[in-house]
């Protein structure tokens, strides 16, 4: 599937562009920690989320709208030139705005490329589809961490002069990735969707905002819709507090450094991994792919906890691995199920409403995480979000067990 055909070129490009999201996504945590510490690591993650909270509904819209291959295209040019922005970057508040910008491209991306690939793979391959996906977006992440700290610490391999940053050579690498990506996406040939322009009703605000309502309406009237989406939000509001969190348990707490949370981060990247490979132990039907992300979010849950508990890096990087898998598990089948019970004509809507909710989950545990590590300490708000995780996960598999004796 990646060596030949309409999906790799689908899939190259997301590598080459979730590369740089996570490039981008550690120089601005780099960036944040330098201006604010802690405070600074929120601000370089609530503008991301926030975009995504507001807008994502629209941005489902817009895939459902318009041209899934241009979409992407447009997005990624965007992001390449917003991200010069971020090279000039002095407060807190220009932090945010420009993350708050940059995401906002990034949204219309993933459900663009959620309905391309709903027209491209057949519904015999949608988890090796998926999972191949998921491997461009979080399998990337250990290669961004590397890719960052190689450009960071030679002045981006040696092209630049003293005196930058090294945040800014992680900024001009990712500008990089994201034309790059752009490129690889521009020979990609999509069949013609009937959701897809020339649509006899126009396009207005008025339209959006109908399309946006049916969209909710849709997802929230299935049962079998709602609750993998609720699944996701779930995991990502008990998760969220490691992207913000995850820096200073590692460094202060478990007096690991900036080596200890790079193999820390990079071992939640492998468990990822690892969790997509795992995804094929129930690759159908479709009631063992549900009963299949509920297991992932438990080891999810587990995962964290462990990591809350860890004394040592080491101990910090079984538990981000297991952590990781779980999360892999989870996103793969919640992914799979959906797009193999989803119409074509909403399958943008409904993946613009999963990242609104889950970006909203995010935004207010980004917000309430600082806050809880003041007051309870950052091992015990750890704690607190990977019992939160797991307890999710074993409410939705109780759920499962009750429906199944019925």
């Amino acid at each position: 599937m990646i060596r030949r055909g309409e999906f790799a070129k689908l899939w190259r490009s997301g590598v080459v562009s979730s590369t740089g999201d996570w490039i981008s996504l550690f120089a601005s945590l780099e960036l944040g920690y330098a201006i604010g510490e802690t405070v600074g690591l929120s601000a370089a993650l609530v503008g991301r989320f926030l975009a995504g909270a507001l807008f994502s509904g629209a941005a489902g819209v817009v895939a459902d709208r318009f041209d899934a291959r241009k979409v992407m295209i447009a997005t990624d040019v965007a992001r390449g030139i917003l991200v010069f922005g971020l090279l000039g970057v002095t407060t807190l508040v220009q932090l945010t705005v420009l993350t708050f910008a940059i995401e906002l491209f990034a949204l219309s991306r993933q459900p663009a490329r959620e309905a391309a690939l709903g027209v491209l793979v057949s519904k015999e391959e949608l988890v090796r589809g998926n999972s191949l996906l998921i491997l461009a977006g979080f399998g990337t992440a250990p290669i961004g961490i590397v890719l960052y700290r190689l450009a960071s610490t030679s002045g981006l391999f040696g092209l630049l002069p003293p005196g930058w940053d090294g945040w800014d050579a992680g900024f001009l690498l990712d500008i990089s990735t994201f034309f790059l990506s752009a490129v690889l996406i521009l020979p990609l040939v999509l069949p013609r969707r009937a959701s897809v322009e020339g649509r006899a009703d126009g396009w207005g605000i008025r339209e959006g905002f109908r399309d946006l309502s049916e969209g909710l309406k849709y997802v929230f009237r299935q049962r079998i819709i709602r609750r993998p989406i609720l699944v996701i939000v779930a995991a990502l509001f008990g998760g969220a507090p490691m992207f913000v969190l995850g820096k200073p348990f590692a460094e202060e707490v478990l007096d690991g450094g900036s080596d200890g949370f790079t193999l820390v981060a990079t071992a939640l990247g492998l468990g990822i991994v690892l969790g997509v490979f795992a995804t094929r132990l129930v690759d159908r039907p479709t009631l063992r792919r549900e009963r299949g992300f509920a297991l992932g979010l438990v080891a999810a849950g587990v995962g964290v906890i462990g990591l809350s508990q860890a004394t040592t890096i080491s101990q910090a990087v079984g538990g981000a691995l297991l952590g990781g898998a779980g999360v892999g598990i989870t996103h793969v089948l919640v992914f799979s199920l959906l797009h193999a019970t989803v119409d074509d004509e909403m399958r943008g809507r409904t993946f613009g409403t999963l990242f609104a909710l889950g970006r909203l989950g995010v935004v207010v545990a980004l917000g309430l995480g600082p806050l809880a590590a003041e007051a309870l300490g950052i091992r015990t708000t750890l704690l607190t979000s990977g019992t939160l995780v797991l307890a999710a996960g074993l409410a939705t598999v109780l759920t499962q067990t009750r429906e199944a004796r019925a």
